[in-house]
């Protein structure tokens, strides 16, 4: 029940921050070049800082055969996840030009912008370990059969060389640097709580869970209220990426290990709002980026209320 009210007043507080960044835009403080900057710079400073500050200021690192037990949890998980996502959404029957969006929103949520940002500020800073071993697995995954949902019911074709290619630039994005790294630091036991470059990494990975709420509220302005609300088949899709998948991996990856915190926790990171690199997707392969941006609209209103409800069953 404490963590339940721990990630209860949690999201209410970064419901508020939320609220502050959607203010912020009606008042014309932000615009689409701010959002853009600020999302850089929590992309490429701010959170690989905190990625790297769960090992560093971590104290109490988990021994190479737990990290590595996360990583087979973490691919045989989601092998079940991305059945569901293929099969869910052919059940409700939604159209052909938007199923790649709705397989998408379930299969993928928001890990690394909001996920490291909310497991972060309710756990603590073992979750954030554990959560960016799961990340380099979860990269690997959106970038091959996430851009695969989209480019299925899409428009435009890509050969399989420039996908190849888009995903290896994505690869070497500095959050995924930092998530290798991250693991290199943690199999080596190599901490610098005390350190100068422990404490940088400290202060600069603060900054992500407010910046990054912050952004969410801005962007989350620019939507017509009532046409992000007017798809029904959209809900079935938000309550299986929000309730289900952290169910169906919590149960999968229960066939691996006793261990419910480490289970948690990741469970937890899989309920997080869809990810928002599927309008990228849209864009690239000509993909419904209406839908897909209603998934992300109704995904990260509703994650408000399911996050924390996520949590009390998990901890």
């Amino acid at each position: 029940m404490d963590t339940f009210l721990n990630a209860g007043s949690t999201m209410v507080i970064l419901f508020i921050i939320v609220s502050c960044g959607f203010v912020a835009r009606k008042l014309h403080w932000t615009d689409d070049k701010f959002d853009a900057g600020l999302t850089k710079l929590i992309m490429n400073i701010s959170c690989p800082a905190l990625i790297l500050d769960s090992v560093l200021g971590n104290t109490n690192l988990p021994d190479a055969p737990f990290i590595l037990n996360i990583l087979i949890i973490s691919i045989v998980a989601y092998a079940g996840i991305l059945i569901l996502a293929w099969v869910a959404p052919k059940i409700y029957r939604a159209p052909r030009e938007s199923l790649g969006a709705h397989q998408f929103t379930i299969a993928f949520g928001n890990t690394g912008f909001i996920g490291f940002a909310v497991v972060g500020a309710i756990i603590g800073s073992n979750a954030v370990l554990y959560a960016s071993m799961y990340n380099i697995v979860f990269n690997l995954v959106i970038f091959s059969f996430g851009a695969y949902f989209v480019q299925a019911s899409g428009s435009v074709k890509l050969t399989a060389r420039e996908r190849l290619t888009t995903m290896i630039s994505q690869l070497r994005s500095p959050a995924m640097i930092a998530c290798f790294i991250a693991l290199v630091l943690a199999l080596l036991g190599i901490t610098d709580l005390d350190g100068m470059i422990g404490r940088t990494c400290d202060m600069l990975g603060a900054m992500t869970p407010p910046a990054s709420m912050l952004v969410i509220g801005s962007t989350l302005a620019k939507y017509n209220f009532g046409e992000m609300f007017g798809n029904w088949r959209i809900y079935p899709t938000a309550l299986l990426r929000l309730l289900a998948v952290p169910a169906l991996f919590y149960f999968i990856g229960s066939f691996f290990t006793t261990d419910t915190y480490m289970l948690g926790v990741l469970a937890l990171e899989n309920g997080m709002p869809a990810a928002a690199l599927g309008t990228m997707f849209c864009l690239t392969y000509g993909g419904d980026l209406k839908t897909m941006s209603q998934g992300m609209f109704v995904t990260t209103i509703l994650s408000v209320v399911t996050i924390p409800l996520v949590t009390l069953a998990l901890f």
